[in-house]
């Protein structure tokens, strides 16, 4: 059954603070406002959300909202919001902290997006179809995976954290949808293993070792792997593969930034506008793998 109305969104903007390599990189105090084809991530984030027409309101959590809300862009973008949908809400220590600390008193936002700032080639399309799909899901919690094939053949050479599974890897899109209070126990489950979650065999061996084994061996398949691990947490979640590679470009390195800003201004050129609303079709080639990638 599909959701019967739009759904809130949690919008995750924090960082490391001025020394965060995207900031520093930028020139920028925080990673949010470090700009891409003319704008702070945060407000094209915040636009994408409201474009898809899937999100009734907004909660950008962030570790310094002040400075978010005055920059002068992300201001324009949420005072254009309809009704004030858009709010600004002190984080905590880690992403997943933030999400419980937003959550558990306010058990009616369920079900609920999450998203992030440092994803400025996510479309309002694809957030549409994700909170579409979320909503016709019989499970918990969904989350979005790009395939490794698809992610490689339009960003290539560009370095990916990918976990490698039967017939295909998969890089994660940090974009959720928690359908119910149960999914909550992902969320504290994610507090223990967050800081491993670029490291891929340390995260997958969070789930156990028979998973660990299957996934060194690539003897599992995506839906296997996420139910075993979802076993493990003791909720039903459920994968849900986007065709859009763009979806699992975040920006979380220097080397990122610099890549979505070419990416984005060839797209430009190709439709004659320099405007920031384009969708990206081409990338540089020259950056190596990760080790990780390799997992």
């Amino acid at each position: 059954m599909s959701f019967q109305r739009k759904i809130p969104a949690i919008l995750l903007a924090g960082d490391r603070g001025p020394a965060d390599p995207v900031a520093e990189a930028a020139g920028v105090t925080r990673k949010a406002l470090a700009h891409v084809a003319g704008e702070p991530m945060l407000a094209r984030a915040i636009r994408t959300l409201q474009q898809s027409g899937a999100v009734e309101r907004i909660l950008v959590v962030a570790n310094s909202c002040h400075e978010l809300k005055a920059d002068p862009a992300v201001h324009e973008v949420a005072e254009a919001a309809a009704d004030g949908n858009v709010e600004f809400l002190e984080g905590a220590a880690s992403p997943a902290t933030s999400i419980l600390k937003i959550l558990e008193p306010y058990s009616g936002l369920f079900p609920v997006l999450i998203a992030t700032a440092d994803n400025p080639l996510l479309s309002p399309e694809v957030v549409a179809d994700f909170v579409a799909r979320s909503g016709e899901t019989d499970c918990d919690a969904t989350l979005a995976v790009a395939p490794m094939a698809a992610v490689k053949k339009r960003f290539p050479g560009v370095s990916r954290t990918f976990i490698r599974l039967r017939g295909e890897g998969y890089s994660g899109c940090n974009l959720f949808c928690l359908k119910n209070e149960k999914a909550l126990a992902a969320v504290q489950f994610w507090t223990e293993i967050e800081k491993d979650r670029k490291k891929a065999l340390r995260f997958v061996a969070a789930f156990g070792l028979g998973t660990l084994f299957r996934v060194l061996f690539r003897t599992i398949g995506l839906e296997a792997a996420v139910e075993r691990a979802s076993r493990v947490i003791g909720i039903d979640a459920r994968p849900l593969v986007l065709d859009a590679a763009e979806a699992a470009m975040d920006v979380d390195k220097a080397e990122h930034l610099v890549m979505v800003e070419a990416y984005l201004a060839e797209q430009a050129r190709d439709a004659g506008d320099t405007g920031p609303d384009n969708a990206p079709d081409s990338a540089p080639d020259d950056a190596p793998d990760s080790a990780e990638e390799r997992a």
